[in-house]
C-alpha cells in the first residue's frame, strides 16, 4: 500500500464580498479589483521571529466575488510552533472595474492587514486564511449612468478550519 505524505501549508484566498465598508456612500458595486500582494508575514508566538513567506512576485491578482487561492506556502519547517498572526501587505494602488468603467484607480490608506490569532502549525493540517474585500456600495454612479468613481473597500482577514 502506498502512503501519501501531506504537507502542512498556509493557504491564502481572496474574494470580493457584497458587504459594505463602514463609510460606504456609493450606489453601485465593483465587479472586480486588482491587487498586488507584496508580503505575507507569519509571526511566531512567544518569540520576536517573523518571516516573509512571499519570495516571488505574484503579479496582478484580479479579485472577483468567488474565492480563489492566491498563495500557498509549505509550513513544514514551522511544525509544532504556533503562529501569533499572519499579515498580508498589499500595494496601495488598486484598479477596479464595473459594468460601466474598467479603469478605476484607487489608493488604499491602509496596506497592512493582520489576523492576530493563535494558529497551531500541526502535521498534515493546513492553515487557511481568507481576505474578504468588502466592496458593496463603493462605487458612486452619477444620474447620467456613465460617470462614476470608486472608493476604498475594507479588507478583513479570517481563518478557517483545516481542510
Amino acid at each position: 500500500m502506498t502512503t501519501v505524505d501531506k504537507k502542512t501549508e498556509l493557504i491564502v484566498r481572496m474574494l470580493g464580498v457584497y458587504e459594505a465598508p463602514t463609510d460606504a456612500q456609493g450606489n453601485q458595486d465593483p465587479k472586480w479589483q486588482i491587487y498586488n500582494l507584496e508580503q505575507i508575514i507569519i509571526s511566531i508566538r512567544d518569540t520576536a521571529e517573523s518571516y516573509n513567506l512571499l519570495d516571488a512576485d505574484l503579479g496582478q491578482l484580479k479579485i472577483v466575488e468567488n474565492p480563489q487561492i492566491v498563495f500557498r506556502a509549505d509550513l513544514t519547517e514551522y511544525l509544532a510552533k504556533t503562529l501569533s498572526g499572519v499579515t498580508l501587505v498589499v500595494n496601495s494602488s488598486v484598479t477596479g472595474g464595473t459594468t460601466v468603467k474598467n479603469d478605476h484607480e484607487i489608493s488604499l490608506d491602509q496596506t497592512d492587514y493582520t489576523l492576530a490569532e493563535d494558529l497551531a502549525v500541526t502535521d498534515s493540517k493546513d492553515i487557511n486564511i481568507t481576505a474578504r474585500i468588502k466592496w458593496r456600495n463603493t462605487v458612486i454612479r452619477a444620474e447620467d449612468g456613465v460617470t462614476e468613481s470608486m472608493t476604498q473597500p475594507e479588507i478583513e482577514l479570517s481563518s478557517s478550519a483545516p481542510e
